[in-house]
């Protein structure tokens, strides 16, 4: 699976990669993850934000990694309307990690994210940077759920339903 992560600062990004990795590290994950890290003020630019984007198209999961999302600059909302007309993965989701808690985070990313989220039935993520396996670092809010906390079942490793 391939995930792009949006960063501000290469700690967050590290920590997200971190992550995605350790997720699929569980017996039950049989996920091998294709990671691109992305700096958010290098998609200000055509020439980049256009690389970017070819190499979002088939991205599962776009991550926002620290407190990068939690203002949506109007260039970057362009860049995911963009990013969401022509996507190849139809399933994709959004993440938002290392914001602080996943409880905080939901309404934090509602200003913008998560009606972006709703608007191309997209799935949001919100991790907090707790352990993987806690599995209580995760909530998962979709086009038709609430915010919802990932079950023990769930413990290491992401996953989410568009429409179930």
């Amino acid at each position: 699976m391939k995930a792009l992560i949006i960063y501000d600062d290469f700690a967050s990004a590290a920590r997200a990669s971190a992550t995605l990795q350790q997720s699929a590290q569980s017996p039950a994950a049989s996920v091998q993850w294709n990671i691109i890290p992305w700096r958010l003020d290098l998609l200000k630019f055509p020439p980049t934000a256009e690389e970017a984007l070819t190499e979002a198209l088939g991205a599962h999961l776009v991550v926002f990694a620290g407190p990068c999302a939690q203002w949506i600059p109007v260039w970057l909302q362009n860049w995911l309307d963009h990013w969401a007309k022509c996507r190849r993965i139809s399933d994709a989701a959004l993440a938002v990690f290392g914001a602080g808690n996943a409880r905080v985070l939901a309404p934090l990313a509602t200003s913008g994210l998560s009606g972006f989220a709703k608007r191309h039935g997209l799935s949001l993520i919100f991790y907090d940077g707790g352990a993987v396996e806690d599995g209580t670092a995760f909530s998962i809010a979709g086009p038709y759920k609430r915010e919802l906390p990932l079950s023990p079942a769930q413990n290491g490793r992401l996953s989410w339903g568009i429409n179930e």
